[in-house]
């Protein structure tokens, strides 16, 4: 009888080694590389009377880093996805604006430097290594404080949706 209690007993240490050795290695499934790193800086235009509300903007030109009329004359906007480059540590952006004042359009320009650091990180070797984009600040903007909001210093995104984070609120 003992002989039979020993048998059952090392049988079930087996079979719980063995159910737990399979739990554990299910933890270690490296899944489908969702990664969060992104280059792109997310500015919303809001209106300064209701943060929560898009506003539109009527742009003439956007000069960024060097590159021109990355908008066509008066196009509508509601934001800006610009591509940081990860071979410099910061980015100046030049929007010329159109606002109706006494019965005509007239040019504002909103003049904007940021800095920010990158690292890179190995996710998994499988995945392999991305630039992370983050510590954005502001070094110059043309705006009073009260007409902008830095909301995230970490350019990321949703891996799941694709959709990028706001990083700055300008409120016009």
């Amino acid at each position: 009888m003992l002989h039979v209690y020993l048998q059952i007993t090392l049988t079930l240490k087996r079979a719980i080694f063995l159910i737990l050795t399979v739990l554990l290695a299910s933890c270690f499934d490296e899944g489908n590389c969702l990664v969060s790193a992104s280059n792109v800086l997310k500015i919303d235009f809001k209106q300064k009377t209701n943060h929560s509300l898009d506003d539109t903007v009527r742009i003439k030109s956007i000069q960024f880093s060097n590159y021109i009329a990355v908008a066509t004359t008066d196009s509508i906007i509601y934001g800006l996805l610009l591509p940081l480059s990860s071979d410099s540590s910061a980015v100046t952006i030049r929007v010329i604006r159109r606002v109706f004042v006494s019965n005509a359009f007239v040019n504002d320009t909103l003049s904007l430097k940021l800095g920010f650091s990158t690292y890179s990180k190995v996710v998994t070797t499988t995945c392999g290594a991305y630039t992370y984009f983050h510590q954005l600040n502001i070094k110059n903007i043309s705006l009073d404080k009260t007409s902008y909001k830095l909301l995230s210093s970490d350019l990321i995104k949703d891996p799941t949706t694709s959709s990028y984070a706001t990083n700055l609120q300008i409120y016009y």
